[in-house]
């Protein structure tokens, strides 16, 4: 049978996960606001399309987490909470306990030295000083970024793609101010330092512990 060219398939890709891309950047990079209603006939005219693939890409967000609904009062950007921020951070962290110590034992050389790169840089913008709290905050915004190099490299596929399904609307729910707050920043670097440490030692379970530390959840047990 022919195979179609992946440029076909994309523009196969149904309506709803198209729509579903846009709005989820646009709730992501601040188009659209936390708290802002979102109304079908704007969307419509917006996104181009029907009813019906706007109303389904709206249910995969709320699925995310990053849109909520009242049946016939609104649909409108979650606002994160500082009620959510710890339940949020310690899922976040559940699931990257895992990723983080299956991948660290199977890290190349290459990837061994990214890792290292990418949690100094982290730890340098949040030293002390005024910006402190903007640059920890910057950082946990981005945490779904941050986190895609470790789902990358993870052996465990299922395990790679529940993060994927997960964290987007999860890392939502952590923009609080301050998150000072809730994670002190003090706790955030010397999470990434006993990280960095696990990393340079290939040592899988240390650095799960570290994952652990950051995301505020009780020591699992030693292996």
């Amino acid at each position: 049978m022919p195979i179609p060219s992946s440029s076909a398939l994309e523009r196969r890709r149904p309506l709803r996960d198209q729509f579903a891309d846009t709005l989820r950047d646009a709730i992501l990079d601040g188009t659209l606001q936390p708290g802002e209603r979102l109304r079908d006939e704007e969307l419509i005219a917006w996104l181009g399309g029907s009813r019906s693939p706007v109303r389904e890409a709206l249910s995969t967000l709320v699925a995310e987490g990053l849109v909520e609904m009242l049946l016939n009062r609104y649909t409108r950007v979650v606002v994160p909470s500082a009620e959510r921020f710890v339940s949020a951070l310690r899922t976040i962290g559940t699931v990257m306990r895992g990723v983080v110590a299956s991948t660290v034992p199977l890290f190349t050389e290459e990837q061994r030295s990214s890792t290292v790169a990418r949690i100094d840089l982290a730890r340098e913008s949040i030293r002390p000083g005024p910006e402190q709290e903007a640059a920890a905050a910057r950082m946990m915004y981005g945490i779904g970024a941050n986190y895609d190099a470790w789902l990358d490299a993870c052996p465990n596929q299922v395990l790679a793609d529940v993060g994927r399904r997960s964290i987007t609307g999860l890392a939502y729910d952590l923009r609080v101010d301050p998150i000072s707050a809730f994670l002190p920043i003090e706790r955030l670097d010397e999470g990434l330092r006993r990280l960095r440490a696990a990393v340079e030692a290939g040592d899988g379970d240390a650095a799960g512990r570290a994952v652990e530390y950051v995301h505020l959840l009780p020591p699992g047990p030693r292996g």
